[in-house]
Parts: C-alpha cells; structure tokens; sequence
C-alpha cells in the first residue's frame, strides 16, 4: 500500500515541478494606470479616441468642395429674404418681356420658382438694383462691396449671353 501512494505523490509532484522549472513562463502584468487623470476635451463624445493630428494648415481632404453660394454679406445670409422681387437675387432673374407705357418702360422679369415680376426702374432685387431699361433688355446695378462701384450687367429679352458694361 506503500508504494502506490509513492507512485501517486510522484505523478502529482511531478507536473507541479515542471511547470515552476519552466523558464519560459513570465508572471502576468497588471494594467498601468497614470498617477495623474488625462482631461477630456468638452463636447467629446464617450469612447472617442483622441488624437494629436495636426493638419499643418492643410484642408481636410474630406471635406466637401461644393459650398452654398452666399450673397451678400454674412448678416444678410442669416436673415430671412424679403417678400416679392426684393427677395429674388440677380443670378436667378430672367428678362421674360418690356413694355412701354408711354414714356415709362416697364420689365418683366421672373424668379426662380417662375414666378412673373413687373419692374420699374430704381426697382430693388436682393443683390442688386434695376438701372434702365430699353427695347433689348434690362440693365441692373449689381452691388459688390461697400465703397466700390457697382457692376452693370444687361441680361437681354433674347438672351444670347450676358455683357458687361
């Protein structure tokens, strides 16, 4: 009875020696946590990676390259456009028709969503200003900047492009 209790404690033995004279086996690592807590930007959202990108004055290549067309300055962008064909900006007018009322000239213009305008002259669009009208078309006063003059531009009643005076 002696002897299998030997062979017994030796089988068990055994694995318990060879695995402690394994010079290959490290004793696991605990996780390494900073004396100091890292800030969190504000408006970061939870489980977002931080980053230390710098783009070094470059565009995000991701980014779109089709921008809204702004007209006028940015206070204007943000209030909402006025009513009828001050509203209506010169990019989106169309001479449809003139008409002569004795010595007054008078144009029809229409809007974007064709919607028909008659116009006098000193008539004010969103960007720019009824200058004269004649027989062939309509001149419009286009306001650029403050302080620097105005740019003429003839949109025709049979359009075959647009000059520039």
């Amino acid at each position: 009875m002696k002897a299998p209790s030997v062979i017994l404690s030796l089988l068990l033995v055994t694995p318990v020696a060879a695995q402690q004279a394994e010079p290959s086996a490290a004793p696991p690592v605990a996780p390494v946590i900073p004396a100091t807590a890292t800030p969190i930007a504000v408006g970061s959202r939870v489980g977002e990676i931080l980053s230390s990108y710098d783009s070094g004055g470059r565009r995000d290549p991701f980014a779109s390259l089709v921008t809204a067309k702004r007209t006028g300055s940015g206070a204007e962008g943000a209030r909402p456009r006025p009513a009828g064909l001050a509203g209506v900006a010169l990019a989106d007018v169309l001479v449809r028709g003139v008409v002569r009322n004795g010595d007054t000239m008078l144009a029809i213009l229409e809007g974007p969503n064709r919607q028909s305008f008659v116009s006098h002259v000193n008539d004010q669009l969103l960007d720019a200003t009824v200058s004269r009208i004649d027989a062939n078309g309509v001149i419009f006063a286009e306001r650029v900047e403050r302080g620097v003059a105005p740019n003429h531009l003839r949109k025709s009643l049979r359009p075959s492009g647009e000059e520039v005076q």
